[in-house]
């Protein structure tokens, strides 16, 4: 940890050494007692001192680290040593005693890294400063700053196949070691019996260690606690193994010598296939999509142990896939799959009848200049799951507003598939600021969907203006602002809100945009 400039203030014992109680501002403290009884120079109230030096006393200071430790400077003691003038300015002498009136810097210090770093003691006395500094070292570990000594580095413990993780269906029979009633044709007795242990040691030079000998031990070598382990219940589970061995003692301190590795049993019971056993299969056309929950749908999943079908599974577990809300009163088959696995999945017959609160038309074949796209009965086509369904009729009212910059127009993208799940666009426009801006003529309220990316690697705004951006300042207040993803081409759907009829302009301040199409769902 590397520290910023601190202020050290020390809580002196009788032998004036003490560790630094907190820090930030000076402490100044006035000390009139000789170091040594036999000093004779008394300091007077008349008396002028001058600071002579400063002497630093480290020898109960710490200055050997290891990596992540914190830095302290407990033990340490300043000396100072002050010359004493009596009022008619006469030299009485030296006087030897210790200050708890400096700073110490130790911003150079980095125990996350080794190395050697200097801590600067900083002590003040009326317009004369003094410094001096110390050293301390950071090493990798004590082990390793140790020449000669040899210890255990790691403990490398796989399964028989090399693996470290072994994946088991639930209520697999499982056996602690050591027991004598373990089913031999799967328990976990002979797995852990299997085990590849590797110890790895080290060897120290005082200024790093390396790898002398790797020995290979057997399980009754260790300990395995799998205790955790409850092969009952779906889960992951740690297999802890430990190498024991002596301390190693160094300057009289007992270090840990043990080794340790882990291994993971993962237990669970796959999902086979999926049922839909209740809800109504008819649904309001909507931009939102279908309410699978109002409709009371009931989401069963059988899992590979179980012999029946389960409880019924949430609505965040499942997504739903193939929905053509512009298929109106005819029969299509949706895909439910589970989230976590789509390749578990079901087919469910549904039908969607028309929207008795909304008008919704949809386009999505930009090609290639928009102005010329107007009229109330134009079709549009919309690529869903594959299939190109025709409908209509468009908005009042949808067409390029360029005519501030005459060469701005609208063009392909590229000629190749872009998708948002199971949509599919044949075509897409960039749009650049507010001379390519999409004009809308509303009636009603409406929710306008929009589909659009980011032509570069950051977000870009795509923002809703009220009519008075024909000024083409863009200073009109933004109705609604929606961002692409930082990604470049990845399209996203944004609903933006229609408040009431009239004209709006959908643009971006800067950068570029693919728009990909639009849904319009007005209020009937």
């Amino acid at each position: 940890m590397k520290g910023k400039k601190r202020i050290g203030i020390l809580a002196l014992s009788l032998a004036f050494v003490g560790v630094a109680t907190s820090c930030g501002s000076y402490a100044v403290s006035r000390n009139t007692s000789p170091v040594n009884d036999e000093d004779a120079v008394v300091i007077e109230d008349t008396d002028r001192t001058e600071l002579k030096s400063i002497v630093l006393d480290t020898s109960n200071v710490r200055k050997v680290f290891y990596i992540g430790e914190e830095f302290s400077y407990e033990g340490l003691v300043v000396n100072r040593s002050l010359s004493v003038y009596d009022a008619n300015g006469a030299n009485k002498g030296l006087v030897n005693m210790p200050t708890r009136d400096y700073t110490v810097d130790y911003s150079e210090v980095d125990t996350n890294t080794v190395g050697t770093y200097k801590v600067t003691v900083t002590h003040r006395l009326s317009n004369r400063i003094l410094n001096q500094s110390y050293n301390v070292s950071v090493k990798p570990s004590v082990f390793e700053s140790t020449p000669g000594l040899t210890f255990n580095a790691g403990l490398e413990v796989s399964f028989a196949d090399g693996e470290k993780i072994k994946e088991y269906l639930l209520h697999d029979t499982y056996v602690e070691k050591y027991k004598d009633d373990y089913d031999h044709d799967f328990n976990l007795y002979n797995l852990l019996n299997g085990l590849s242990i590797k110890l790895h040691k080290w060897t120290s030079t005082g200024d790093n260690a390396t790898e002398t000998r790797v020995v290979s031990l057997t399980p009754d070598q260790v300990s395995i606690d799998s205790s955790t382990v409850d092969i009952d219940s779906v889960g992951t589970y740690v297999v802890k193994v430990t190498y024991k061995a002596d301390d190693i003692v160094i300057d009289g301190v007992n270090y840990s010598n043990d080794a340790s590795a882990f291994l993971i049993i993962d237990v669970d019971d796959p999902i086979e296939s999926i049922k839909i056993n209740s809800g109504s299969a008819l649904f309001d056309q909507s931009i939102d999509g279908i309410d699978v929950e109002a409709a009371g749908w009931e989401v069963y999943v059988q899992p590979v142990v179980s012999d029946s079908y389960t409880e019924p599974f949430s609505y965040d577990k499942y997504q739903i896939d193939g929905v053509d809300i512009f298929k109106v009163n005819q029969a299509q088959d949706i895909t439910v799959s589970l989230i976590s696995d789509p390749t578990v999945k079901c087919t469910k017959g549904i039908k969607i009848t028309k929207s008795t609160t909304q008008d919704i038309i949809s386009y999505t074949t930009l090609t290639p200049v928009i102005n010329g796209l107007t009229g109330d009965n134009l079709p549009a086509d919309i690529l869903l799951a594959g299939t190109t369904f025709i409908h209509g009729p468009l908005p009042t009212k949808i067409d390029s507003d360029n005519y501030y910059t005459t060469g701005a127009t609208y063009t392909s993208g590229r000629a190749a598939k872009d998708y948002l799940g199971s949509l599919s666009f044949d075509e897409r426009v960039t749009i650049k600021g507010s001379a390519q801006a999409f004009k809308f003529e509303f009636t009603k309220p409406a929710k306008l969907v929009v589909f659009f990316a980011s032509t570069g690697e950051e977000e870009r705004e795509l923002c809703l203006y009220p009519e008075d951006l024909d000024t083409h300042t863009m200073s009109a207040d933004i109705l609604q602002s929606e961002v692409t993803t930082a990604a470049k081409q990845e399209i996203v759907r944004k609903v933006y809100d229609i408040p009431s009829a009239g004209t709006y302009y959908l643009a971006n301040p800067n950068g570029g945009i693919y728009v990909h199409g639009f849904i319009i769902a007005t209020d009937k």
